[in-house]
Formats: structure tokens, sequence, C-alpha cells
């Protein structure tokens, strides 16, 4: 059984218990009698997994805390379904949707399944408790190692119970079981009119009716109304429609859309639901409940409400909110309200207000911080005393390797559902996949796998593209998740240091971040890590004010295989331009940052220097989401030609008329109608505009810069046809009437509501393509470039994601100072066009996909430039080289250092930097002088 220390657990972020403790992993039900009994005369705690049911965040001080993750199984047999205590509401969905069963599950997806049948209440299948559906329970007592199983819950509560059985409802029972979902856009008027007709005609006896409002996709503020039913359809939701539209001129237009399931559709529905109430970065909770029953209290929750989901531009909150109200029989509200964001002491005036008045309408009630995203890659603890293939010596993480069954659960990552062919997922299935927890485990493994003559391939979020931070059988991958630190310190000459391990997620660095004031230049997909990111750039929303990520690294770890000897070194920034006849160590620098991800080694640390919100007080941003139309894209294209014509007109000399400073960003998305209401992820087709002024110089802007930003964003809002509202309000609003700090705009920008489970846009497999070229966009290339997307947006089988991200500025003139190695600094602009595609629309995306490669030679004069952080296609680098670099010098120079710092080629995909197969030291045992350090 594995025993560690608090201070040292991996999982210490996601626990509820406080103070130092220690942390038992049990993995049998002999081990769970064992740690019972581990220390008798300390507090005992015990965890069912994510999210604990019935306890505050307590103080676990010298406490024991057994931990009872890896008891995560889900066993179906007919309709007898075994659940671990560990698993999940989303793990027991997944499995019933697959058997075709039903079970009443509760609507948050993390929460166990254990916590959810000891519950006296259930989130919205009230008509039967999941608890009716259990026919026993098997638990350990303190004074025996021998399990009993029992079919009296609260005889089983007494004890530690380690799985409960089942029996689900085969399909054509479930179908007594009925619900509706509308979704409708947020506002102020609106949503009192619906929980006001709800209140006075009242959902009946047979169906219950619950609203949530919250945080979407892109911030966009969005309530449903859900209504589940038994034996029988309810007409509640239909009466409703009418009578608003009799009330309301605009009802269809604020309706965005209505979906119904009914028995087995509901379980994955249910299970989904919750992620419409979930964030991806949470440090501090506070949950309100309580019953609203008078006309005041109704009014001041509606005014609470708004001040999150109708907010002006000019508020400024961190906490993000999500709350939910059912009618109750005699007509009362029940309300749930929570709050997520950073603790007290973190917190805005806006905050802290808000809080306030929740607190004057609600109690509070105590309830645990919960894991928000179990992704994939995150692995529960392994147990000391388990016999593994590879006992791997030094290394203090864990291993999986095929014959277990958590294997597959850990070879998932973003690209996994885009690739169904089986040669594709075999170079996504390594040998072993193992989870360091220090610098040492890195160097321990990495040494492991060349005495196995096995590459190494380090994943850090998983994001890659084509599914290449992984590898096959002559692969050993190391997954960072654990090497998740972020540590922000004063630095000497008023500078601000952000040390940050490789598996910090955007969301977590850039809350953290934006407590201390600070910021670096960073993207907006939730679920990237530092690591991958700052090695192929760290393209964002600062790229023209302040360049990428890795114009800011001030020094970085890493763990290299050097003359033959595996350590972890550290490497400093360069103070002049680097050459061939540089250090070693400053062509590593040089190297690794923008020359190939993992094609070095593995990056173990980077520490930046971050920008100070106090030198730059004059920025301020627009982020605003539209409701797409062709013509209103159309003059967004217009907006965004107009800029590359003056990226390209400032390199022959400053700008005359100054309409394009060299610190102001423009960054134009547009995304397809999700449709999947009852997943809860369910977003509109909208056109996503964002905007920044970086203020370098630290000097207020002028009038006339100010009004030259808004005519752009004017040109898109007023765009035909008219639209009752055109601009959809978000919970995070901002315009540019007023300054806004560098790291608020920053963490605004991170996408972390609204997506689905694994951090994706979409749920779907699909085709991606990423563009750039160095001269302004041609009239042909815009012309038929809005036909193509719109004809995207409107084919029912696919969805589009379309982003784009301007050059020039600090982007282009970062590149003259030589410490870095990544290429095209040169681009104008750079294009992304994903298709994802449901079943069937496979050949549909691809048809997209090529229109948009038809489109090259008016787009970039038939050159296909691209990034590595947007791979796509062909894999093989020896292919594709010139595609990614560019520049045969480029390209020559990183071959040369690949040679010199890994010569056995141990960092390896195909993807990375390839040796040159040309020089005659391609044998890795043949003499050669070896690098000074």
């Amino acid at each position: 059984m594995r025993i560690v220390s608090s201070s040292i657990d991996p999982h210490r972020k996601e626990s509820d218990v406080s103070g130092e403790h220690t942390v038992l992993y049990p993995t049998t039900c002999a081990e769970v009698h064992e740690a019972l009994n581990y220390k008798p005369d300390v507090p005992l705690l015990v965890r069912s997994g994510r999210h604990a049911a019935d306890s505050g965040r307590v103080d676990g001080t010298a406490a024991v805390v057994v931990n009872l993750r890896k008891f995560a199984a889900v066993e179906i047999d007919g309709e007898r379904v075994t659940v671990g205590a560990g698993a999940t509401t989303y793990d027991l969905a997944v499995k019933l949707t697959e058997k075709k069963l039903f079970l009443p599950l509760d609507g948050n997806p993390n929460k166990s399944v254990l916590s959810n049948a000891l519950s006296t209440v259930n989130d919205l299948v009230h008509h039967d408790l999941l608890s009716a559906f259990a026919e026993s329970y098997k638990y350990v007592a303190k004074e025996s190692a021998q399990p009993v199983d029992t079919r009296d819950a609260t005889e089983a509560k007494n004890h530690v119970i380690t799985n409960v059985v089942f029996i689900a409802l085969p399909t054509d029972a479930a179908k007594q079981y009925k619900m509706t979902r509308l979704t409708f856009v947020y506002t102020t008027d609106h949503f009192k009119h619906v929980v006001d007709h709800i209140i006075s005609h009242k959902p009946g006896p047979s169906t219950r009716c619950v609203v949530r409002v919250f945080s979407g996709a892109y911030g966009m503020a969005m309530f449903t109304v859900t209504t589940m039913c038994k034996e029988g359809s309810s007409e509640f939701i239909n009466k409703m429609i009418q009578e608003l539209k009799e009330k309301e001129q605009y009802v269809e237009e604020l309706m965005l859309d209505k979906a119904s399931a009914e028995g087995v559709e509901i379980v994955q529905a249910v299970a989904e639901e919750g992620q419409t109430s979930q964030y991806l970065y949470e440090e501090h909770r506070t949950h309100y409940a309580g019953v609203v029953t008078t006309p005041d209290q109704c009014s001041d929750y509606f005014t609470a409400v708004d001040k999150v989901f109708g907010s002006s531009p000019t508020q400024e909150l961190s906490v993000k909110v999500s709350s939910s109200l059912r009618v109750e029989k005699e007509g009362s509200l029940a309300v749930s309200v929570s709050l997520h964001g950073p603790s007290p002491s973190f917190q805005t005036p806006d905050d802290k207000k808000l809080h306030r008045d929740f607190d004057g309408l609600l109690p509070s009630v105590r309830e645990p911080p919960v894991q928000l995203q179990d992704l994939p890659a995150v692995p529960p603890s392994v147990n000391e005393g388990k016999t593994v293939c590879y006992d791997i010596p030094g290394f203090g993480g864990e291993v999986f390797d095929k014959t277990e069954k958590e294997y597959e659960n850990k070879t998932t990552q973003y690209a996994t559902t885009s690739y169904t062919d089986e040669k594709d997922r075999e170079r996504m299935h390594p040998f072993v996949i193992g989870y360091p927890e220090s610098k040492a485990d890195v160097v321990a493994f990495v040494k492991y796998a060349i005495d196995k003559g096995k590459k190494v391939v380090a994943r850090s979020g998983g994001h890659q593209y084509c599914g290449l931070s992984s590898g096959g059988e002559d692969t050993m991958l190391l997954s960072m998740d654990f090497l998740h630190d972020v540590t922000v310190f004063d630095a000497p000459q008023q500078k601000v240091m952000a040390r940050l391990g490789p598996g910090a997620r955007l969301t977590t660095l850039a809350a953290e971040m934006k407590k201390k004031g600070v910021t670096i230049p960073h993207g907006e997909c939730p679920e990237v890590c530092i690591g991958g990111h700052v090695q192929t750039g760290g393209f964002g929303h600062l790229l023209r004010s302040y360049g990428l990520a890795l114009d800011h690294v001030n020094s970085f770890e890493i763990v290299l295989n050097l003359n033959g000897r595996v350590s972890n070194h550290t490497i400093k920034r360069p103070s002049k331009k680097v050459d061939e006849k540089s250090s070693i160590e400053d062509r590593i620098y040089w190297g690794v940052l923008g020359g190939g991800p993992g094609s070095f080694g593995v990056v173990t640390e980077i520490e930046f220097e971050c920008i100070r919100d106090a030198a730059h007080r004059f920025s301020r941003g627009y982020n605003g989401v539209y409701r797409y139309s062709k013509n209103r894209f159309e003059e967004a294209m217009g907006v965004v030609q107009r800029r590359t014509q003056q990226v390209v007109q400032d390199r022959s000399g400053p700008l005359t008329d100054g309409s394009l400073s060299k610190d102001c960003d423009l960054m134009i998305s547009a995304m397809t109608n999700s449709g999947d209401l009852m997943g809860g992820t369910f977003k509109p087709s909208v056109i996503l505009v964002e905007m920044v002024h970086g203020n370098v110089d630290d000097t207020p802007l002028q009038t006339s810069d100010i009004e030259r930003m808004e005519d752009e964003i004017t040109k898109i809002t007023n765009a035909k046809p008219w639209m009752l509202l055109p601009k959809i309000p978000t919970s995070n609003d901002f315009d540019l009437r007023s300054p806004r700090t560098l790291s608020f705009m920053s963490n605004a920008f991170v996408r972390n509501t609204g997506m689905t489970r694994d951090g994706r846009e979409y749920k779907f497999p699909y085709v991606k393509r990423l563009n750039c070229t160095t001269d302004a966009l041609t009239d042909e290339f815009v012309e038929k470039f809005i036909d193509l997307v719109h004809e995207a947006i409107t084919t029912r089988e696919v969805k589009l994601v379309f982003q784009m991200v301007m050059g020039g500025g600090a982007y282009e003139e970062n590149g003259t100072k030589g410490i870095t190695s990544i290429p095209h600094r040169n681009n104008v602009i750079g294009i992304v066009f994903d298709v994802f595609y449901e079943e069937g629309g496979k050949d549909i995306a691809t048809k997209l996909h090529n229109k948009f490669g038809a489109l090259l030679p008016c787009f970039s004069k038939g050159k296909d430039i691209r990034m590595t952080w947007g791979s796509f296609g062909e894999i093989k680098m020896e292919k594709m080289w010139e595609s990614y670099y560019g520049d045969s010098e480029l390209y020559r120079r990183l071959q040369k250092l690949k040679r010199d710092v890994d010569p056995q080629d141990v960092f390896h995909t195909p993807f990375t930097v390839q040796l040159d197969s040309s020089d005659d030291e391609q044998d890795p045992t043949a003499k050669r002088q070896k690098t000074s350090w």
C-alpha cells in the first residue's frame, strides 16, 4: 500500500483536507483494513474519491487520510452494476450508456457514485433516488479484515464502503423517464420572466423543473430550463414557450434551442450537465443553498445574479458563478449558488461585494472543493506493494504498462478521438507510461529507457494535435502531470519572476499570476500546459505587444543525455545573439525554445520574467461575442485584411497615420453551433472579437487611438442583418472605455468554461489545418474564404473552429535578438481552420479542409507555411521540415545541435528534429569529440 506525506502527495491540490497529514492509498479490502488500523491514536478521515459528499474542508493536521481512488472500477453483468467507491458519476454514465442501461444519476459528473448513492436528495431525477436501486453494499470494518456484504445502507455507512451493487433498468423500462431542455441567452428581463412564469404556473406533482444560470462557452451568459417527468410527457415546457411568445416579442431569438431525451439517453445528459457549472480553475469555493419565499428575497436573488451575468463591462469579477433553482410544490424556490474563484485575500472589490450580496440572501453551506476536471492523463496513486513489469530503479512515481487495466485510460490525449485507424492508434500506445513526481524521477526514467533501448517522449498537457506527445512500442512516455507547481516571486530591480512546472495548465498559471498583478504572453486553451506551449512559442493575445511566451524565459531546467551522462541542467538566457560558435548552454537555450518540442531533452522547470501591470497602467482591451452572420463575418474579415496590409506597410517604415499601433493585438474567431443541448456544453454559432492594447510604453492613450479601435469594433457590431441581441452577454465582458490590467485580460481570455471534458471545443473527431502567410490578405482570398467559412458553419454534419493570429510588432522584432530558434517570425497572419465532424461527416470535413488548401495560391503565393504548435497531416519531419522551418540553414543548425546533445536520438518522435542521415556520425557509437560543459 502506498503511504505518502501530504506535502509530497501528487494529488494534494485536489484534496479537501488541509494541514500536514499522512495519505494512504489502499487497493484491496485487506489494505483498507490495514489503513484503518495504521495509527489508531490519530484522527482518521476517509475520502471516496474526487468529491467528498458529507464533509467540508477539514483540518487534517497529524491525521491519517484513507483515499479510495483506486476503487474506481465499474463492472456490468446483465443489469447488475458493481461500482467502486471511487468511481464518479461520469465513469458510471459512460458504462451505462455503452450497455444501454439506466440509473438515476446526480448532475455533478465528478461526484463519486458512492456519495450519490448515500445522498437523500437527487439533483434532477427526484422520483427515484439512486439508493433505491442499490442491491447491496460491501464494507470493511476496523475490527475485521474480512469484507462484509449488506443490504442495509445505514449499517454500511458506519464503516468504509468499498463498492455498491445496483440493479439498473433496461432500455424499455427506462423509457418512462422523459427529459426536455431549453437553452436561452441570458438577459436580465428574460431570465426574470421565465422564472416568474415557472413560479406562477408550477410544473405539477409529476414534473420536476430546474433552472440553471451559468457561463457557457467563451463566457457567454446562458440559462437552461430542464424538466423531468415519469410516466407520461409533460406539457409544461410547451405551454411556457407559448405564453412567453405572447408576452415577449423576441423569445424565439433568445431561445437558442430545444432538445428532448428519454430513458437511457438521459443518463449521459445528466452526467454531462454538471459541466455547465464547473470551472477548470478553482482555488476557493463558496456554496449557498436555501429556500427563497418572499417577493423581496426573489428580487434580491435576481439582482445578485444579474451583477454577474448582466454585468457592466466596467465591472471586474474574478469569481465565477453558477446557480440553479427549483420550484417546490408550495411555490417557493429552492436556490443553490456556487461561487468559484480566488481566496478572499485575492478577491477584487466587486468579488467581495458579490459575496456580501449572497451572504445576506442565503445561508452558506460547507462544501468541499471539487476536482473539477478528472482528465484521463491524471492518474490515481499506485500501490507501492504492487508487482509491476518495470520497477524502474530510482523512480518514485507510478508506472503503467499494457498489462494493467488503467493503461488505456492513461494513453488518452487531445488527439485520441481524431484517430480511429489502428495504425495511428498504435503510435499513441507507448511501451510504458511513467508519472514523475520530481526531477530526479525524470533522470531515473530516461536512464532506464536508454538502458532498454527505448525512445523517450515527455507529455505535459497532451495537446499535440497529431498525438505526438506519445509514442509506440519503442517509446517510454513521461507524463508530467505532477510537475505542475506555479511560484510567483519578487526579484531584484523590481522584477517579478514565475517558476513553473511543465505540467502547469494555462488556467492555473494565468489565475496565479493575476493575483500578483503580472502576466506572460500565452494562449487560451484551458488544458494546454506550459511545457509544450513554451517550446512551440506560446502564441496568444499579447503577440504584437510582447511577443511569445518563450521571449520571456529567464532560464529553464532540462534533463539531457549529454556525453552519455543523463542529468538535469539549468540553462540561462544568453546575453547576446546565438550562433554556431556560442557555448553549448546558449545553443541549447536557442534550440529548445522554438526549435522543435521534445527534440533535445525533457524540460523540468521554466522560469519567466513577468510583465508587471504596474509598468503598463493604461492597457485596455475588448472582449465580445456576437451572433454569427455571413455579413458580420465579412465585416470582420475586412478589418483583418486592413490590419494585414498595415503590418506589411510597417516593415517599410513607420506608419504615418498611426492606424495600427505595434502594441495593439486583434483576434477574430468563428465557431459553429455545437448542437449539444443535452450535454450541457451548448453554444450557438458565434464570432469572437478580442482586442488588446498592451501599453508597452506606459503612456496614456490618445482619444483618437481609442476611437480607431472602437471603429473596428463598430464595423463588426453594426453588420446586417439587424438582430435584437447581436452581442451575447458574457460573464467577463470588457470594453475599451476604461483601462484593464494585462493580467486581468490574460486570465479572462483563457477558456475555462463551457468546454468538453477533455478541453476540446467539440466532442467529435476533426480535421485540422493551420497555414500562415508573409503577405497581406488578397481580395481574392478574403472573398473565397468568407464563402468557405459560411459553407462550413451552415453544413449540419460538421462544426468549424476558425481562429487567426496577427504578426508584426514584438513578435517579429524579438526575432532579431537571435536567442531563440522559433521559425517564421515574418508571418503576417496565421489561420486555423479546424473542421470537426459527426458520424458520417468525415468526407465532408476532408472536402472543406482541401478547399482551404486550394486557396493557398491566393493566400500565401502557394507556400505551405506551418507552425509546430499546429501540426496536421504528414507527421514525418524529414518530409515536412521546409513547411515548418522554411530556412534550410535554420534546420541544419538544429540538426547539428541535435547531434551534439542527443546523438543517440533518445528524445524522438517522427516530428522532432531528425538526425541528419547524411552525417557520417549517424552511428552513435562512432568516435566523436565530447561536448564541453
